[in-house]
């Protein structure tokens, strides 16, 4: 059932062409955005880095998503290196206390231009069987320069007991795809601190992380593509 939560694991990143893959361990917290406690709201400032909950429910309005229930914010928290954070997912639940999702909010920030972005997507119909999610949205955003603006999305999200998977596919000759595998506890502040003490510099490696692997795609021939805004001139 969805929570608050501490999430440990692994993102793994894979594309068809050119081949290349790569995966990295992470953490992450699962936090009540309107219910940050107090020995914890360090690790989630900075400029930008959670949405006002408003925000997030006038963007699932918008398509149509129930709104009202408790929202859950799944991020990347501050390190000692700093605050960066590719994406950011936030959950609505039913109002009625179930724990079912009604809409799924991304948040993404492109590198290097630190562009941001919102997908919001309605679970009404995205539902199979209980607890797993497929959600599909056309891509609208210049989210890296190795991937064309036009695009489709398909995004899976599976909740169990102590664990959670989201996994998104890029449609196209490039066939990318990126996979959060997340193991999950219930959040303690003796777990954040346990998780903050064994990745003190997780913001800074996954900035470097993604420039070393943007070098080894240009190395291998990766299509470039401009960002729209500097091919029209």
């Amino acid at each position: 059932m969805l929570g608050e939560m501490v999430c440990v694991g692994a993102v793994v990143h894979s594309r068809a062409v050119p081949r290349h893959s790569f995966r990295y361990p992470l953490w992450m917290l699962c936090v009540d955005v309107e219910r940050v406690r107090s020995g914890m709201r360090w690790l989630l400032a900075g400029d930008g880095h959670l949405l006002a909950p408003n925000v997030v429910r006038d963007h699932l309005r918008r398509v149509g998503a129930e709104a009202d229930g408790r929202l859950l914010a799944l991020t990347a928290p501050r390190s000692l290196s700093g605050n960066f954070n590719p994406v950011d997912f936030y959950l609505c639940l039913d109002a009625g206390g179930k724990g079912t999702l009604t809409g799924l909010v991304l948040h993404v920030t492109n590198t290097p231009w630190g562009e941001r972005h919102c997908y919001a997507l309605n679970a009404a119909a995205a539902s199979a069987e209980p607890g797993r999610y497929r959600f599909e949205f056309d891509k609208a955003f210049h989210v890296s320069p190795f991937l064309p603006v036009a695009g489709r999305y398909t995004l899976r999200l599976a909740v169990r007991d102590g664990a959670l998977g989201i996994a998104i596919a890029l449609a196209g000759a490039e066939a990318v795809s990126a996979r959060l595998a997340l193991r999950t506890r219930p959040l303690t502040l003796t777990r954040v601190l346990a998780a903050s003490i064994r990745r003190p510099a997780q913001s800074a490696m996954t900035l470097a992380r993604i420039h070393w692997q943007a070098a080894r795609l240009r190395l291998r021939g990766a299509e470039f593509h401009v960002h729209p805004r500097r091919s029209v001139r």
